[in-house]
């Protein structure tokens, strides 16, 4: 009852809605009809979101009246874009859409919008349950839907081409700092896959566009550092003080968050545009990521798709055939992959190498025991 109650408030709470109104001239106006006669409308028009203004029409003068259901509305507003959902959504972010929908649903199930949430929930639900028993949504597959079994075979393409999307999300956002240090965890983890190899482009681009950027900050460092000095000795003495120490302060905060960043061994530093050696060193590295990134499509070229190689070394370790699987775990050894991956193919081919049988590892411990009592002896 506290949902349904609470779901209606949202309901009852959204402005009433607007119909849409075509004059003869082709003009447009978003009003409520407030009265209509034989001869007139008297609307109430939006001139902007907070600016209304009621306005006397002859029905001569109208071309057509689009009656907006209010269920559309918040529909189009607030539901429409929760499904299809995107790749790689966890559990909890499909019980997030789900529950919205739900309780949009105990207000407006009898509408014709109602139908098409019902639908969506429907899906939702549906995939929800496929990545419960281990199977995942992903941009690989026409389908999209990559069961618990093909996505084991796929385990570096899948995982590769999630950290993509999630570089690529950061890029969207223009969190350039952001992307840069997702995009080094993408190349150190996924080398050579198909998700990294179309990452090159974009993470060029932001390389690029982060240089212009702090190129301009560095450029008008000294003209805004010669104002704030100014504007400084313009205030009374006691408010001097009070900015000087809280400037110090700001100052004490960066360093530490630098030595933060040091020790995490960051790739990437946060910059801060009122110190200048800050922006010089994150230019400077830009330019060599610049020169480093050429050389790293160049070296690609070499490469065979990693997560293709990783797919035939699960077939080849399914298949129990050593000869096909040795070089393709040095392949994969060499591109860098994490030894977890490599683990999961020998642990298909023989699950014994990694983790020997509890009764060896027992008579192991029995004979050793069985020596030192025969020394003491």
């Amino acid at each position: 009852m506290k949902i349904l109650t609470t779901s209606l408030f949202v309901a009852l709470a959204v402005p009433a809605v607007a119909d849409i109104i075509t004059l003869k001239d082709g003009t447009k106006l978003d009003a409520q009809i407030l009265e209509k006669s034989l001869e007139e409308y008297v609307l109430e028009v939006n001139v902007t979101k907070s600016i209304k203004e009621r306005r006397t029409i002859k029905r001569s003068e109208v071309a057509d009246v689009e009656i907006v259901n209010e269920s559309d509305t918040i529909f189009e507003d607030n539901i429409a874009g929760l499904a299809p959902a995107p790749p790689y959504l966890s559990l909890k972010e499909y019980d997030a859409r789900i529950k919205k929908i739900e309780s949009f649903l105990l207000a407006h199930k009898l509408t014709s919008a109602g139908t098409k949430a019902s639908k969506m929930l429907r899906e939702l639900k549906a995939e929800r349950e496929f990545i419960a028993k281990g199977g995942v949504k992903t941009s690989m597959e026409k389908s999209g839907l990559m069961s618990a079994e093909e996505r084991e075979e796929n385990a570096l393409a899948v995982d590769a081409s999630s950290a993509a999307k999630e570089f690529k999300d950061l890029v969207e956002a223009r969190s350039y700092l952001g992307a840069l240090r997702s995009y080094d965890n993408l190349e150190r983890k996924f080398f050579g896959t198909k998700a990294h190899r179309e990452s090159l482009p974009l993470i060029k681009a932001v390389v690029g566009t982060y240089t212009k950027l702090l190129s301009s900050e560095l450029n008008g460092f000294d003209a805004r550092e010669e104002r704030r000095l100014a504007a400084l000795e313009r205030l009374p003495a006691s408010d001097r003080q009070r900015a000087l120490q809280a400037e110090e302060q700001r100052k004490s905060t960066f360093e530490r968050l630098w030595t933060k960043e040091e020790d995490e061994e960051q790739t990437w530093f946060t910059v801060d545009t009122r110190n200048a050696e800050s922006i010089e060193s994150t230019l400077d590295a830009l330019e060599d990521e610049a020169d480093r990134l050429e050389a790293v499509e160049a070296e690609l070229k070499e490469f065979e798709d990693v997560g293709e190689l990783y797919r035939k070394g699960w077939t080849a370790a399914g298949e129990k055939d050593k000869e096909a699987l040795e070089p393709i775990l040095d392949a994969l050894d060499e591109a860098g992959v994490e030894e977890s991956y490599l683990d999961a193919l020998i642990d298909r081919f023989d699950p014994t190498i990694n983790n020997p049988p509890a009764e060896e590892e027992a008579g192991e411990e029995e004979e050793a025991d069985s020596e030192e009592t025969e020394t003491a002896e």
